[in-house]
């Protein structure tokens, strides 16, 4: 099954290795050179317990056409959005030590509340690509996705 199929079944794909891991080590570089303390940075957005989002200045690698215009990526975002698309935003979610299991979400509001009609003909309208730049494991900590939860509204429990 294709990347594209994947997603409009289950939501969601699991892309590895597609960047290589020196090019990853420099996106983590950049990070830490623009955000030695994240705790005391004046743009930091609390998105959960002891989670925080920055926007990452755009220089050095996060520059690079290797991040924003990485083939399988492009082919990927083409495939669920069509020929044009917008790169919106770059940000950097960052879970701090002792940080407690991210609250259910959505990365995306829905546009059509209480639709079911308009949310299955008007299909993905936005895409979030996750990057890791440490290695995820029971310490640091994964994210979690729910398998076709794109199709029914968020029922937080």
């Amino acid at each position: 099954m294709d990347e594209t199929a994947h997603i409009a079944r289950d939501g969601y794909v699991v892309l590895e290795h597609i960047f290589d891991a020196a090019f990853a080590d420099e996106l983590r570089a950049e990070y830490l050179r623009q955000f030695p303390d994240v705790t005391s940075s004046s743009d930091r957005y609390k998105v959960g317990n002891r989670r925080i989002q920055v926007p990452i200045t755009m220089k050095g690698p996060y520059l690079s056409p290797d991040l924003y215009a990485n083939p399988e990526l492009l082919r990927l975002a083409r495939g669920l959005l069509g020929e044009i698309f917008l790169i919106d935003s770059l940000a950097i979610v960052t879970a701090l030590p002792r940080a407690k299991v991210q609250h259910l979400h959505k990365d995306h509001e829905d546009l059509s509340p209480g639709n079911e009609v308009v949310r299955a003909l008007m299909g993905a309208y936005a895409v979030t690509i996750a990057i890791p730049l440490v290695d995820l494991t029971p310490e640091t900590g994964t994210t979690r996705l729910f398998t076709q939860s794109h199709l029914r509204p968020l029922r937080e429990e």
